[in-house]
Order: C-alpha cells, then sequence, then structure tokens
C-alpha cells in the first residue's frame, strides 16, 4: 500500500513539472508569435517560435504516453478518444499527402491544437492542480499581450506616419488577449476579475474583429446568466451597464483612431460578405467538387487550401476562414468527421456540465463558444498559437470533472453505506452530489 502511495505521488510530482513544461513553451510560443506579427521578417522570432512549437509538442507526445488516462469514461473520455483519432490521422496522413513541403514544421504545426487539448486532458487528469496554475498564470499573459500591443501600435504609427493603416493592422493582434477570456472566467471573483474582463470585453470591440465581437458578448452573457439564481437579476443588470459603456469607450477610440472606417467597417457587413468570406466559400466548394475519390477521402494534405489561393491568385492567401471547410479540403471526410464530431461531444459535455451545475460550466461553455464561432467564420486550428489558451481551459476542465466523478465512484464502491444506494451517476448528472 505505500509503495502505491509512492508511486501515485511520484506519478502527480511528474505531472506537475511536465504542466510547468508545458505552460511554459505554451507562454514563450504565444508571446513570440505576436512579435512574429509586428516583425514578419524576423529569423529569430519566428525560429523561437517554431522551435517552442516543437518542444510543445514533443513533451505533449511524451505526456501522452505516460499520463494516459486509463479510468476516463463517458463524454470526457470520448473527447479525448477523439482527438487522439485526430492526431492519428494526422500522422499517418501529412507524410504521404502531397502538399507538404517540410515535414517537421507541418507536422508540429498541424498537430499542435490537437497536442493543447488532449495533453491537458492527460496531465491535468494525473494532477488536477494544473489548473489552478493554469488560472494563476493567465493575468501575467494578458498583462504581457497587452502591453506589447499598446508598444508596437504607438511603434509602428511613428514610424510609418500612416496612422489608420498600421493601427488596424497591429490591432489584429487583439486575438492573443481577447482569446484569454474563458481562462480569465476561472479566476476567483473580486476587483481584479472584473477589470480584466472589462478590459478583455472592451479589446474585442476596439479590435474592430466582428468575430471577436459576437463571441466575447456571447461568452459574458452566458457567464453572467449562468450565475446563481437570486444574482441572475443583478447580473442582467449588470450585462447592460457593462455593454453600454463599452460601446461608448470602444466608440469614441475608434472613431479618434480610425475615423469613419469604424463604423464603416460594422455597417459593411452584408456589403462585403464578411470581407469576401462569401466568396471564397464559394470558390473552394467548387474546387472540392472537383475532387478525386481518394481526395474525397484523405484530402489534399497540411495548408493544401493556402497553397490553392496562392496558385490562383498569385497572393498568399492563408485558409478557407473556416475550419469545417479546411478539414474536408485538408483531410478529406475522414478529418471533417472527426472534427465535427469532436464539437458535437464538446457541445454535449457542456449540456453534462450545466445539469451537474458544475463551477466550470460557464468558462467552458465560454472556450466552446470561441472555438466553434472561430472555426466557422475564421481560422484558428492552422495556427499554432490562436487556440492555445481556449484549447488547454477545455482540456483542464474535463479532466478535472473526469478526476472528480472517478473519485465519486471509487468511494461508492467502496462503501457499503445505504446513503450511496441507488443510481449514483443520475443523482451526480442532476447536481446532487459532488
Amino acid at each position: 500500500m505505500i509503495m502505491e502511495d509512492s508511486a501515485v505521488v511520484l506519478r502527480q510530482s511528474k505531472a506537475n513539472q511536465f504542466c510547468t513544461a508545458l505552460l511554459l513553451c505554451l507562454s514563450v510560443n504565444t508571446i513570440f508569435s505576436q512579435l512574429v506579427y509586428y516583425f514578419p521578417d524576423s529569423v529569430l522570432f519566428s525560429f523561437v517560435r517554431l522551435a517552442m512549437v516543437c518542444v510543445f509538442d514533443m513533451i505533449s507526445l511524451v505526456v501522452l504516453l505516460f499520463f494516459f488516462p486509463k479510468n476516463s469514461s463517458g463524454v470526457g473520455g470520448w473527447i479525448f478518444i477523439c482527438t487522439f483519432l485526430i492526431l492519428l490521422l494526422y500522422t499517418i496522413l501529412i507524410p504521404i499527402l502531397p502538399s507538404y513541403q517540410n515535414f517537421v514544421k507541418d507536422y508540429f504545426q498541424a498537430i499542435f491544437w490537437v497536442l493543447c487539448l488532449s495533453g491537458s486532458y492527460a496531465v491535468a487528469y494525473t494532477r488536477p492542480q494544473c489548473l489552478d496554475k493554469f488560472v494563476k498564470l493567465l493575468p501575467w499573459l494578458w498583462a504581457i499581450h497587452l502591453t506589447l500591443m499598446l508598444i508596437f501600435y504607438d511603434f509602428s504609427v511613428q514610424v510609418s506616419h500612416d496612422q489608420e493603416k498600421e493601427g488596424i493592422e497591429i490591432i489584429s493582434t487583439i486575438f492573443f488577449i481577447v482569446l484569454l477570456l474563458p481562462g480569465g472566467l476561472m479566476l476567483k471573483s473580486g476587483i481584479r476579475k472584473n477589470i480584466i474582463l472589462f478590459i478583455l470585453m472592451a479589446a474585442g470591440l476596439i479590435g474592430m474583429k466582428r468575430s471577436l465581437l459576437i463571441v466575447s458578448v456571447l461568452s459574458i452573457i452566458v457567464y453572467s446568466l449562468c450565475r446563481p439564481s437570486l444574482q441572475k437579476k443583478k447580473a442582467l443588470r449588470n450585462i447592460l451597464i457593462c455593454i453600454s459603456l463599452l460601446v461608448v469607450i470602444a466608440g469614441v477610440f475608434c472613431y479618434s483612431t480610425y475615423g469613419a472606417q469604424a463604423l464603416d467597417r460594422l455597417e459593411a457587413i452584408e456589403e462585403d460578405g464578411g470581407s469576401g468570406r462569401i466568396d471564397i466559400y464559394e470558390d473552394l466548394w467548387t474546387e472540392i467538387e472537383t475532387n478525386t475519390e481518394t481526395e474525397w477521402m484523405i484530402g489534399h494534405g497540411p495548408n493544401a487550401v493556402q497553397q490553392y489561393f496562392s496558385s490562383i491568385f498569385g497572393t498568399m492567401f492563408r485558409s478557407a476562414h473556416n475550419d469545417f471547410l479546411e478539414m474536408i479540403y485538408d483531410f478529406g471526410i475522414l478529418g471533417f468527421a472527426l472534427y465535427v464530431l469532436l464539437h458535437l461531444l464538446l457541445l454535449v459535455y457542456c449540456i453534462k456540465l450545466k445539469r451537474r451545475r458544475s463551477e466550470y460550466f460557464a468558462p467552458f461553455f465560454s472556450a466552446w463558444i470561441f472555438f466553434f464561432v472561430l472555426s466557422l467564420v475564421s481560422h484558428i486550428i492552422i495556427y499554432p498559437s490562436y487556440p492555445a489558451y481556449i484549447l488547454i481551459v477545455i482540456g483542464m476542465i474535463i479532466a478535472a470533472e473526469q478526476r472528480k466523478y472517478s473519485l465519486f465512484q471509487n468511494k461508492f464502491l467502496e462503501s457499503n453505506s445505504d446513503l450511496l444506494a441507488g443510481q449514483p451517476e443520475e443523482d451526480w448528472k442532476k447536481g446532487n452530489i459532488g
């Protein structure tokens, strides 16, 4: 028994060390990803970013081998299995499909988002306290990303003397800040948390990214409505006050910084087809319809969409601006089906957390909203930076909940008490136990 306890303590200690290494690599990667946006020609920043992606992926693969959660079950277990199958699909297809140019770079960038989810799940299942460590790290990351954006926004305007053009380009890095919002919902209540959430919401508006505007507003509304029933009336009032203030502040800032272009951009959402997204979707779907049977099944390879648009238009289009189209073109029906299944499983798990009255329901649902909406109207899985924080939140929350339920099951099986008789799982689902 003593030997078993020692083995468990050692395993938890190793998990804690691996978690620290993962969060360190993740933080350095996202910070340098933001710097690369400001200095696209910097070889050093690009090298550091790629190096951190590779190290993160290799550590995550080791984590999966050493901390494979054998006892996980239910929807959480299926989510883990689904991500594992996507990882396996990438591993098999990337070397044999014709589009990849540099195997190491293409492979490690492609699997990054999968390992953010599955790797964080595996390590946090062994050491649930890893979730608290991640939450404590978030305010520091938020401060660093915000500082970088403010510094280089001012720097770029002074260098180019084109405030409108450079301001809009630099402000795109607001993604790095706003995508911290789901994790910010797990901060302990207090004035610091409210200030951070307010600034994150303001950032979503100021950035003039319509997709970020949608998901940030949805997230904060979901969070407020998921409070205890006695607080809902107060929460709704606070939402109205908060949104009103945000609209005024963001409106004044955008107009003074970008002039009438800020309002024109919002008004043009129907006319420009979502910045040309409708045209991209139609063009790519027309190309998909010409697929051979093999291409329908396994696709064209990683970043094949980018290569297709580059060959047609002579400019570097980065993606389909829709991850579902990206998956079906790059990895065929197999990849598309697994990706759709993953989102369905995450939605089902949201419902389970709601029924369990879990404290993690609001941040989990918020993270999934970010993941799903941005997958529909933007590009999130092809970048080894944007999805990291929200997928780490999802993976660690699933692990924490699965661990809690596993411990409850063990106590029930070991106990002969009549108090635990009946249908424990149904009671758990209804929120009566745990």
